[in-house]
């Protein structure tokens, strides 16, 4: 139960325990501070895990206090996956999202600093409780490598990890890695988790993975979304063929085969951070089209059926998808 209400259910939870008539002794359940019972041990934080070395969260952009930040470090070492402690779960919800998302960054970092102790992983915990997109998405990235460097361990950790977070980035980037992954244990870890996402939503695999595109930060546009890149003077538009290839766009609407040179009138900081963003979207692109239209096929070959709604939805309705979906029509 604290599982499932750490990742956005808990006001159904209360819903349907007030249907039976035990909404007072869940909702107890789920806020009860365990570390305050009489005799309750209290977990002896790690080195790395000090206040003082890491950035400070804060709330409405007042920063805590470094009692807070010790009471929050000490609840984030006794939450699993199973047993979310209630203070995590605010945290989460009333935290400056920057701030929560750089702490819990920083405080996985330092936990592999210190030589990634498997005893300590709540440190890589705290990323899917805390951590923002930016956050989950770097997590994956590693995860993607640590089987073939001798930590397959921590590797199904990261799932874990991942599987706590919840949001839909965190989800794809699940489904990416049981869909990619090289390495055949990790790729099966990665696909088990995404069965049992899908049988606590009642759908299928196959029904939730059409539901598991990420949008790539495209705006909603029914020809198919863009991405826009300051360049800091001038503006450009990256949209995506048919093939899912990204294309680039001036402010004048005319093709071009590559961001300009940075001259005179441009802001350095901003053409760089353009041209980052570029790069990282072939990159993804080239995931997501490999993926997707691996998944067409065999939807194709299997004569598998997509049902109305969600073919309008989750393909004609989104932004990437689209270009395939005018393919299949």
């Amino acid at each position: 139960l604290r599982y499932l209400a750490g990742i956005g259910h808990r006001d159904a939870i209360l819903v349907d325990a007030a249907a039976i008539g035990v909404a007072d002794t869940v909702r107890g359940l789920l806020d009860d501070d365990w570390l305050l019972a009489p005799k309750a041990k209290r977990p002896k934080l790690p080195g790395f895990a000090d206040p003082a070395s890491l950035p400070t969260p804060s709330r409405d952009g007042v920063a805590l206090d470094a009692d807070a930040v010790h009471a929050l470090l000490e609840r984030l070492a006794v939450s699993t996956p199973d047993a979310v402690h209630p203070a995590v779960v605010e945290a989460r919800a009333i935290l400056d999202p920057a701030t929560r998302a750089a702490f819990a960054w920083a405080l996985f970092e330092a936990w592999m600093a210190a030589g990634a102790d498997p005893k300590q992983s709540w440190a890589m915990m705290a990323v899917g409780f805390l951590g923002g997109d930016a956050e989950i998405r770097q997590l994956a990235a590693l995860a993607r490598d640590w089987p073939g460097n001798k930590a397959s361990a921590r590797a199904q950790l990261a799932l874990d990890a991942l599987l706590v977070a919840g949001s839909e980035t965190a989800l794809v980037q699940i489904d990416l890695l049981a869909e990619r992954s090289k390495y055949p244990a990790f790729k099966a870890a990665a696909a088990d988790r995404i069965a049992l996402l899908a049988d606590i939503r009642g759908l299928t695999v196959d029904a939730l993975q059409d539901r598991l595109v990420p949008r790539l930060g495209l705006d909603d546009d029914q020809r198919g979304g863009a991405v826009s890149l300051d360049f800091g003077g001038r503006t450009f538009a990256v949209r995506f063929d048919e093939h899912l290839k990204p294309v680039l766009y001036g402010e004048d609407g005319k093709l071009r085969k590559a961001l300009p040179k940075p001259g005179k009138g441009y802001d350095p900081a901003l053409a760089k951070a353009a041209k980052a963003r570029l790069t990282g979207l072939k990159k993804d692109a080239a995931s997501v089209a490999s993926v997707l239209l691996a998944r067409l096929e065999r939807t194709m070959v299997t004569g598998r059926e997509i049902a109305a709604d969600v073919f309008l939805e989750h393909m004609v309705g989104h932004p990437l998808v689209v270009h395939l979906a005018r393919r299949l029509v």
